[in-house]
């Protein structure tokens, strides 16, 4: 094959530089020892890029040779977060036993208590305090970063932008201190800003430090281990020709450098998990593992060998073809490549940086949950056994495409290994022996807005906080939607009375099919629009129109995906053009697709919100938008036509009845 050609490609530092479309490839100049170790690298780039692949594998492939660790400050940082959390914690099963009686009063007796601290004019930290005797003031400073020496560097300028950004500085510290983070922004993640990058960098920096500090302690370790059993096997050697020679009556001359009568113990650490991977990283699109793992290669010092690259940049950069002059509008929330099933592991020794490595041998795995469900009748959860460092981002978009694929990662990650995956037991530590790992993982969730569905996903996916630190769920102060309507309308909020909270959604319905359905059929009400926010509530309402209703004055704006499935975009925009000029009276709408597409309907008489909307603020590129807002203010408030009725808007919420089970 071919020698690839070489293309110029811009670091980090704005500087031009000639560099290999395989990665960036930087070696030393130095003659005479590094000559082996180039030619070695420019075999490899030889490679043909389809032979790296996305497998999972099948078990962990012990490294034979071992760089020694150039920057091994693991034993003498005593604060460091890491040695603190992960290096020296001790979980006993009394622990685990008040740990579980925490989590049942959160989970059966709802007993919740949180304490609110304010950090900015639009931001709270609500900070847990069940089972604990005070709390951390998390808007004053704690400590100095404890960043590895490799990475300081190139993370300064990350780190001053930081700074200037007093919520995201505070995120930030909250993350090197391994606390259990619900970030809500309150801004989209898709449109590029400053604070999404910011964002990026913070986790970016988080999880390439956490990777570090997890191989550098495992190398040194291992290196220790493999230079006494070097030590022990030469003094062995060396007893055995000594006593050969007794025996055979020959002089013998014992070798200087090794002391028979010394003691060589071979030393135990208790410092792995089951398998290697300890990130994990869940993105609802490739747009956002590309910017994150290119935001890691900028981290990278410059001697780092990167492998992988090129298919990478390929498969997960922009799929949009740039001849078109003019891009669908959802694609200002939603930009890149907008394939929503990847994976990709991503190991880190030494000076080498490999993407596409398989699960079992990879420090990081960047995935989305639809591809982990994919694999998981034939390769199973054992990859996720050790994860320590968990970040859902995006975790709104992910729940809105099926949040069931997230809630089936969430619960099995840190499960117990199924089979073996060449684990040395002997070095597990204490926590994996007695199946207490999810209760050392650090889980952050980020967010564009809070729902209960996230809300409730946090809290049984977080075991963390209760062993010793608090979770922080940062949240914007919403200065509500109903204030922004220019002409307001008459509104009624009704609040139907429910006695748990999973029948919220039947109970609205049963609402819809007894009091509503009359009022859809009474053809003196024009142009009805229904909206529906859970996707499940939308299904039953079609299927109720469709029942019940003259198929002639009902459409559907149904589900639709930048990827195109379902209906096309045409179809919808048929509907909503004939809603707008009377030839259907009735439109379904659902708020999954008001996220992912972002159509406006006008002229509305009356709407009924068969639950509130989840997202009361998404951000627009000009303005803010909201939801509620945005469909009051479109309805039509003008003369009335023959025996309209008056234009009004009805919210469904449900009251759940305290006291019943």
């Amino acid at each position: 094959m071919p020698k690839r050609q070489k293309e110029t490609s811009i670091n980090h530092g704005n500087r031009t530089k000639q560099k290999k479309e395989w990665g960036d490839k930087s070696i030393s100049s130095s003659k005479g020892k590094n000559d082996h170790r180039r030619k070695t690298l420019e075999d490899e780039e030889l490679l043909d890029d389809a032979m790296l692949g996305t497998d999972v594998g099948t078990q962990r492939v012990e490294e034979e040779n071992l760089e020694e660790v150039s920057d091994v400050e693991v034993e003498s940082e005593v604060r460091d977060p890491y040695q603190q959390w992960f290096a020296t914690r001790v979980v006993t099963e009394s622990d685990k036993a008040s740990f579980d009686k925490i989590l049942h009063d959160l989970d059966v007796v709802n007993d919740f208590q949180m304490k609110t601290l304010n950090l900015d004019e639009k931001m709270q930290t609500k900070v847990s305090v069940n089972g604990l005797d005070d709390s951390v003031d998390y808007s004053t400073v704690q400590c100095d970063v404890a960043l590895k020496e490799r990475i300081k560097a190139k993370s300064e300028p990350y780190l001053a932008q930081l700074r200037e950004n007093h919520r995201l500085f505070t995120l930030f510290q909250q993350l090197t201190h391994y606390h259990d983070i619900l970030y809500t922004s309150g801004i989209e993640l898709g449109p590029p800003s400053d604070h999404n990058d910011q964002l990026i960098s913070a986790l970016s920096i988080h999880m390439l430090n956490h990777i570090m500090k997890a191989s550098d302690f495992d190398l040194s370790h291992t290196n220790t281990i493999r230079a006494q059993k070097r030590l022990l096997n030469e003094q062995t050697h060396e007893r055995i020709l000594q006593k050969d020679a007794l025996k055979k009556g020959l002089p013998y001359t014992p070798n200087p450098d090794i002391d028979l009568s010394a003691k060589i113990e071979i030393p135990t650490f208790q410092d792995q998990g089951f398998t290697r991977p300890t990130v994990l990283l869940l993105c609802p699109y490739r747009h956002y593992a590309f910017h994150f793992v290119h935001r890691i290669l900028s981290l990278l010092p410059r001697k780092i060998n990167v492998f992988g690259k090129s298919k990478f940049d390929e498969e997960f950069g922009d799929d949009s073809d740039p001849s078109e002059a003019r891009q669908p509008y959802w694609k200002t929330y939603f930009p890149g490549n907008n394939d929503d099933c990847f994976r990709v592991g991503v190991s880190f020794r030494g000076s080498t940086f490999r993407l596409y490595t398989d699960f079992y041998n990879s420090d990081l795995i960047i995935a989305s949950p639809l591809s982990l469900k994919q694999i998981e009748t034939r390769q199973g959860w054992d990859y996720l056994s050790s994860i320590e460092v968990l970040v859902v981002y995006g975790g709104d978009m992910i729940a809105m495409q099926n949040v069931d694929h997230l809630r089936g990662v969430l619960g099995n990650t840190n499960s117990p290994l199924v089979k073996n995956r060449n684990t040395d037991f002997s070095r597990l530590r204490e926590s994996y022996l007695c199946e207490m790992q999810k209760y050392c993982r650090q889980t952050v969730f980020v967010n564009t807005a809070l729902t209960s569905q996230l809300l409730a996903l946090f809290h049984r996916a977080c075991f963390n906080p209760i062993v010793g630190d608090r979770f922080a769920g940062v949240l914007p102060v919403y200065e509500g939607a109903v204030s922004d309507i220019l002409s307001p309308p008459r509104q009624l909020f009704l609040r139907l009375p429910c006695d748990q909270v999973t029948d919220t959604s039947t109970v609205r319905v049963k609402y819809l099919e007894n009091n509503v359905l009359k009022v859809i059929n009474n053809p003196a009400y024009k142009k009805i629009l229904l909206y529906c926010d859970s996707y499940f509530e939308y299904v039953y309402v079609k299927r109720l129109l469709m029942e019940n209703c003259d198929e002639r004055e009902c459409g559907v704006i149904d589900e639709w995906f930048p990827a195109g499935r379902y209906m096309t975009d045409a179809s919808n925009s048929r509907n909503r053009s004939y809603f707008d000029n009377g030839t259907i009276r009735v439109l379904l709408f659902s708020g999954r697709f008001e996220f992912f597409r972002r159509m406006r309907i006008y002229n509305a008489q009356t709407i009924y919100f068969v639950s509130p909307p989840s997202y009361p603020n998404l951000w627009r590129v000009i303005e803010e938008n909201k939801i509620y807002s945005d469909f009051v203010n479109n309805m039509k408030n003008g003369e009335k036509e023959g025996k309209e009725l008056s234009v009004g808007v009805t919210v469904l919420e449900e009251e759940e009845e305290r006291g019943k089970k």
